[in-house]
């Protein structure tokens, strides 16, 4: 019998496709069962954040339940999680986190339906460079660093690294391996993407006079160099048109990874942040073997690295649906002004330090 060719095969496939569906019994649609949670969604209330809004009166705390600690923390995501991890690494004892969520994590929560556990935000961190240190620490105390080669690179547990799968396009008639933009570009797009590549490979390497990278995770690492931190002076647009970039498939390749990281485009999107995305992770496969760049990932997304950080803390040091609604200096403690958002219980909380690591955005209504 004589064998198709797999491209007339699959036109005949894509052609035929048309009329199946008229010719097959229909096939009934699988349907989620319910609706998805709000709580999925909106892990706190408008009526929560609006506590963090009103006039503080702290004579409404003067008969609250009172607690004395060494360390607050205010806010339990990732960064409220990795302060609490350090001090008690460090020895302080009494430390307390409050979280005005039900759930510790901010933005790497995750949730569970139907037996299954999934992210509801950040999902996966990539093997940090080595001037990460703290964060090399949080990942070898949870045993996904086992250990280091003999030239310091890191060496990871099997069961964290992420599968990529085998993934190809149809495009223009034919097959082409892997997910590539680029796979059918012409010359005139290659050379501008390689231009690109080289430009960004050359910020990854950047050092800056103080012996800083140029684009360093974390961010208080990197240089302060004024040719690196006038680059927040342009847009990223701006930038490549400098660069004489005008390639549509590295503009679409650019505004994504803004999009990704900021929510933005090229044209809203500082040049020295929209770098920061390509030059701190070393990404460039030329220096793969200096600089491994293994994705780490779980079900749970990084809802996984909140739960190990976290596994020492009872429930007298972590107060969840509790929120933090004004702080009072003084001599020698400063007073926590809080609320349950369960109970609405007013509860004071004396703290000899503070460590605020809440949203941004809230802060002014809460640090004084």
């Amino acid at each position: 019998m004589k064998r198709l060719p797999r491209r007339s095969f699959l036109k005949s496939l894509l052609a035929g496709s048309v009329a199946l569906p008229f010719a097959c019994t229909e096939r009934p649609v699988r349907r989620p069962v319910g609706d998805v949670p709000s709580s999925f969604i909106d892990r706190v209330s408008p009526a929560q954040g609006h506590l963090l809004r009103r006039p503080v009166d702290s004579s409404e705390f003067a008969t609250a339940r009172e607690t004395t600690v060494d360390t607050l923390v205010v806010g339990g995501g990732v960064s409220g999680l990795a302060a609490c991890w350090k001090l008690r690494q460090a020895g302080v004892q009494r430390v307390l986190l409050v979280e005005i969520a039900d759930q510790l994590g901010g933005d790497a929560a995750a949730g569970q339906a139907q037996g299954l556990v999934f992210p509801l935000g950040a999902h996966y961190i990539n093997v940090p460079p080595a001037e990460a240190d703290c964060v090399h620490e949080v990942l070898s105390d949870l045993e996904i660093i086992t250990g280091y080669d003999a030239a310091g690179r890191p060496i990871i547990h099997p069961d964290h690294l992420l599968r990529w799968p085998a993934e190809r396009l149809w495009e223009d008639d034919s097959w082409s391996e892997g997910l590539d933009p680029f796979g059918a570009a012409g010359t005139g797009e290659l050379e501008q993407l390689h231009a690109f590549e080289d430009d960004m490979l050359r910020w990854t390497l950047y050092r800056g006079q103080d012996s800083r990278r140029g684009f360093a995770m974390p961010l208080a690492y990197s240089t302060a160099d004024s040719r690196v931190r006038d680059l927040d002076a342009m847009t990223m647009a701006e930038y490549a048109n400098q660069q004489g970039w005008n390639s549509a498939r590295l503009s679409w390749l650019i505004d994504q990874a803004c999009k990704d990281d900021y929510g933005g485009t090229a044209a809203d999107i500082s040049a020295w942040a929209a770098i920061h995305y390509f030059a701190c992770r070393f990404y460039d496969r030329r220096v793969k073997e200096q600089y491994p760049t293994d994705t780490l990932t779980w079900p749970d997304g990084n809802q996984f690295l909140v739960q190990g950080m976290a596994r020492d803390l009872n429930k007298d040091e972590c107060w969840l649906s509790t929120a933090v609604v004004g702080l009072l200096p003084g001599a020698t403690t400063t007073q926590a002004l809080c609320i349950d958002t369960a109970t609405g219980e007013s509860l004071r909380v004396h703290a000899h330090s503070v460590v605020y690591a809440g949203n941004l955005h809230a802060a002014p209504y809460v640090v004084p």
